[in-house]
């Protein structure tokens, strides 16, 4: 859980700094985080 917090944290995080500039790099730090959190699983 403490993972998942703070994969959440951080994409909380990387939101306020990217705001607006573009959608498809939240896309691909989602597809990324998602990866990751099957391979843990």
């Amino acid at each position: 859980m403490d993972i998942l917090s703070g994969l959440y944290i951080d994409r909380s995080y990387l939101s306020e700094l990217l705001d607006e500039p573009s959608i498809c790099i939240q896309m691909t730090l989602w597809n990324i985080m998602c990866h990751f959190h099957f391979a843990v699983l």
